[in-house]
């Protein structure tokens, strides 16, 4: 048999996240005790199926003006125009980037086998 035990949660929640969880109810029409076993078993099926080095982060969501939002290259103030200036047109196409990081790594080889058959 079974034992099953009961546990009373009591929270303290600021206007903000207790207006979410209104509109949260109001739109799931359904009530706080059982929003909360759901959100408790869907949290429990990730922690289930990640191993624990590959789980994802569970992360707060944040305004998207605050800085967390922001990604790293917006943090640091943008891409450097530098950097840019000699950039291949269609480096966003990731096959692109695939031909020529491998076009410089068999440049790469290339050069060092010739160096080695210098030494040799």
């Amino acid at each position: 048999m079974i034992e099953s035990r009961e546990l009373m949660l009591n929270l303290q929640l600021d206007r903000e996240t207790e207006s979410h969880l209104a509109e949260i109810l109001a739109a799931e029409q359904t009530n706080s005790e059982e929003l909360v076993k759901r959100l408790i078993y869907e949290h429990w099926l990730i922690v289930q199926s990640h191993p624990l080095k590959t789980r994802p982060a569970i992360v707060e969501r944040r305004g998207e003006d605050s800085e967390e939002a922001k990604t790293i290259v917006e943090r640091l103030g943008g891409h450097p125009e530098y950097l840019l200036q000699d950039a291949h047109q269609e480096l966003s196409s990731r096959s692109t980037r695939k031909r020529l990081v491998a076009e410089y790594i068999v440049q790469k080889h290339d050069k060092i086998q010739s160096k080695n058959e210098l030494k040799s």
